[in-house]
């Protein structure tokens, strides 16, 4: 029997009276507060689906972004590689113009010393300084023409 009785005295501690009208205010709260609880949760799962989708048009975004970035990092790329190449045409033009230069210079000193020979052969001296100038006359012509044929191609 003392069991019993301490087995019903500890369940009587947890007993507790309460009035019917506080007990029916108190569900009607706790019913209330669920169905705050439920509309909160559905809120928040709509608000979270719309994040969701944010979230996702936004990496999509981000991706778009970075292959733009890619091909304009590419394009960049190009033009510094047509700045160089056109800087190594300027570059080739003024080396052409520099050698069409020496190669007028060249055909006017050619050019000189032609009728420098030619006024030697035809000088009245031995034969054999005749020959050479001939020779050499020759030679200029051929170098002459040269030159000439090579101006033709740089213009």
């Amino acid at each position: 029997m003392s069991e019993a009785k301490r087995f019903w005295c500890h369940e009587a501690q947890n007993i507790r009276c309460v009035r019917e009208s506080d007990y029916d205010a108190a569900l009607a709260r706790e019913t209330q507060l669920r169905a705050d609880r439920e509309d909160d949760a559905n809120t928040f799962n709509t608000a979270l689906e719309k994040l969701q989708g944010i979230e996702a048009a936004l990496r999509k975004e981000l991706a778009l972004l970075k292959n733009e970035d890619l091909k304009f990092r590419a394009l960049l790329e190009q033009e510094g590689e047509i700045k160089s190449l056109k800087q190594l045409l300027a570059e080739k033009d003024k080396r052409a113009a520099e050698a069409e230069e020496l190669l007028k210079a060249s055909l006017e000193a050619l050019c000189e010393c032609r009728s420098l020979l030619h006024a030697h052969t035809t000088s009245p001296q031995c034969s054999r300084s005749k020959m050479h100038g001939e020779i050499g006359l020759a030679r200029i012509d051929r170098l002459a023409d040269k030159l000439r044929s090579a101006l033709r191609r740089q213009l």
